[in-house]
């Protein structure tokens, strides 16, 4: 199996950077190069993700943190300090409690939730909110045009994270939205539900920072 590693150098303490569910390791290309003036700095996209391999099993979240070991052994990254966005929240959990030797510290970053008992209410709720508006052909000419018509809903990000979150055609039009494979979809879904039904997340054993700000929606947080 292979995951997608972003080096974007300097040099100093280490961090790494692993982005929400649906997110690659791109969404922090604006922000890692300032970051690499006083840190190394590397992103691990997760697999299941475009970049990376898309097994069929191997969705759990203590597999998920053994991927990051990994990396950060294949590229000698030394006792990083952790920072994660959402999802990413869960394979920090492991990370601190079963690999706390192998790193500094944690920054959540809207990562760290308590999850007991809520996950099927909050899946309903987001079921329920409206989506947001769907680009129209003319929106999709182009990653240009696709950029301008969701700047309308908000910041939508670096180029690498639009270009890794819809797919493109031969001719630079978008096609579409990208999509995880129907069995990664189940896997996480399942990992999910199986996980949050009795959440009890094992204490971590480094220092942690958590950083949360107010979503103007649910919605938000559901597609985080």
């Amino acid at each position: 199996m292979r995951l997608e590693v972003l080096d974007w150098g300097g040099s100093g303490p280490a961090l790494l950077l692993l982005a929400g569910l649906s997110d690659t390791a791109h969404v922090f290309d604006d922000v890692a190069p300032k970051l690499a003036m006083r840190y190394r700095v590397v992103g691990v996209t997760r697999r299941g993700h475009p970049g990376s391999s898309a097994p069929v099993t191997g969705y759990g979240f203590v597999r998920l943190a053994d991927d990051v070991v990994r990396v950060m052994d294949a590229v000698g990254l030394k006792n990083p300090v952790v920072v994660g966005h959402s999802f990413a929240g869960e394979e920090m959990h492991v990370l601190g409690a079963r690999h706390s030797t192998l790193i500094a510290g944690l920054v959540y970053v809207d990562a760290a939730f308590d999850r007991a008992d809520k996950f099927e209410a909050h899946e309903a709720a987001v079921r329920a909110l409206p989506g947001p508006p769907a680009p129209k052909p003319a929106d999709l000419t182009s990653f240009t045009t696709l950029r301008a018509f969701l700047t309308t809903q908000g910041p939508p990000g670096p180029d690498g994270r639009l270009r890794a979150r819809y797919v493109a055609n031969a001719d630079g039009s978008v096609r579409g939205r990208w999509t995880p494979e129907p069995h990664v979809l189940q896997a996480f879904s399942n990992e999910m539900r199986a996980a949050y039904k009795a959440y009890n997340p094992e204490r971590i054993r480094v220092p942690a920072l958590a950083i949360r700000r107010a979503w103007p929606q649910l919605g938000a947080v559901g597609r985080a």
